[in-house]
């Protein structure tokens, strides 16, 4: 038999009363689970968000939560509120690093302007063959020089991938990614000086 705690009952009461639209309880409940909005904040990078808009939006996820959850499945509402904020994260997190498209109005020829651009741009692909090869050897030399780790993080960073997404695959903090990539750094200063 299952045993109503007596957090499930503060929860249940707390569910009800927001269902009648009583703010107070909104301001309540979120407050209860606020050291958890606190935690994934901690946990993940949001790219663009400060601690007020994660607040804003974990508070339109529990709203959406105590919408969804039922209270007669006896679910702890914690653990379903935190499955929802986390499944928010990951949302947040894939959409920031998703690749925006230029709309095609924005778009323009570079030979309409090609005056301008021509003396307004410069060719960032194009790099003198020497100075690349010496790069090539100093960055060959640098991943003989790095562990493991760094050089996952290396060829990732290469690879235009962000501490977060660098963090999640590996499964580790981000400033595990970040403290690696300083490593990296400062191994490439010693190399090259």
């Amino acid at each position: 038999m299952y045993y109503k705690s007596e957090s499930y009952l503060i929860d249940k009461n707390l569910i009800k009363r927001i269902k009648m639209h009583d703010e107070d309880a909104i301001n309540e409940l979120f407050e209860k689970y606020r050291p958890l909005v606190n935690k994934l904040w901690a946990t993940y990078y949001l790219h663009g968000f400060d601690v007020d808009d994660w607040y804003q939006e974990a508070i339109i996820v529990m709203l959406n939560s105590v919408k969804r959850y039922d209270v007669e499945k006896m679910v702890n509402f914690g653990v379903f509120f935190k499955m929802s904020l986390k499944n928010k994260c990951f949302d947040l997190i894939r959409r920031s690093n998703a690749q925006k498209r230029i709309p095609v109005t924005m778009q323009t020829s570079f030979n309409s302007n090609e005056k301008f651009l021509s003396d307004t741009m410069s060719d960032a692909l194009a790099v003198c063959p020497e100075s690349q090869i010496i790069l090539q050897e100093k960055i060959l030399k640098l991943l003989k020089v790095c562990s493991d780790f760094e050089q996952k993080t290396l060829v990732a960073l290469f690879s235009k991938k962000d501490f977060s997404e660098i963090a999640l695959e590996n499964n580790c903090k981000e400033s595990k990614v970040s403290n690696a990539f300083e490593r990296c750094r400062v191994k490439f200063n010693k190399l090259t000086l």
